[in-house]
């Protein structure tokens, strides 16, 4: 697989239900690969990673990395992380952002890396939490969106990737006047640029927020080989 994408990981945050593990070094089931490897395999491309907790480690241990450094990592959100690293890589369209919890098979990494244009990914998923964000859609475009439980089932959870294409799209997120200190990328990008498309994801996408998850994932899944 070859691709042309730049990928940028968010990889700042401090994880406080992972036991203090970093996440780009969990193994995945099957393979045995760290995620970092394994992300790295899937998008065929040197990761751009935007670090914060533990990044003399991450850094100590991988030195190839091209990396951003999130100086207030332990007081922001996911947006400020998202906007550095893409202040730095900003001619280097399409850019795909994803958060470092995130473990894909490849057939849902194929279809991230064959959308074209401005696109915000979903999932359909049942269960969700209160920071949970939903999409309302309306012909394949993102029309609106909401935090908590759904409150229509065609609404799709967004799963924290977003691929920028146009340079319209990556000035909205670098310019848009927002409190975004705290808040998720997906959520201000969504605020801040309202052409975005909407495509589904049907394959399997693992969200690793705790040690639960963890070993639910171990124990269970046979979805990544």
């Amino acid at each position: 697989m070859t691709s042309k994408n730049n990928i940028l990981i968010l990889a700042a945050g401090r994880g406080l239900a992972m036991d203090g593990i970093h996440k780009l070094k969990l193994s995945v089931p099957k393979t045995k690969e760290n995620l970092k490897t394994r992300l790295e395999r899937q998008f065929s491309t040197n990761l751009n990673v935007v670090i914060g907790y533990k990044g003399a480690e991450i850094l100590s241990e991988w030195p190839e990395i091209n990396f951003s450094y999130n100086h207030k990592w332990y007081e922001t959100g996911s947006s400020i992380s998202a906007l550095i690293g893409l202040e730095k890589i900003q001619n280097q369209l399409p850019i795909i952002i994803m958060p470092c919890d995130l473990i894909l098979s490849d057939s849902a990494v194929n279809k991230v890396l064959e959308s074209e244009g401005d696109v915000v990914f979903l999932k359909q998923r049942e269960n969700r939490s209160e920071s949970s964000l939903n999409c309302i859609t309306n012909s394949g475009k993102i029309v609106d969106s909401y935090r908590g439980q759904k409150r229509n089932n065609n609404d799709l959870e967004a799963i924290g990737i977003v691929k920028i294409s146009s340079q319209k799209c990556l000035t909205s997120l670098l310019h848009h006047n927002s409190e975004s200190e705290n808040s998720f990328f997906v959520e201000y990008a969504v605020e801040a640029f309202d052409h975005f498309l909407s495509v589904e994801i049907l394959d399997a996408v693992y969200e690793v927020n705790s040690v639960e998850d963890y070993l639910s994932l171990w124990e269970t899944s046979n979805d990544f080989s």
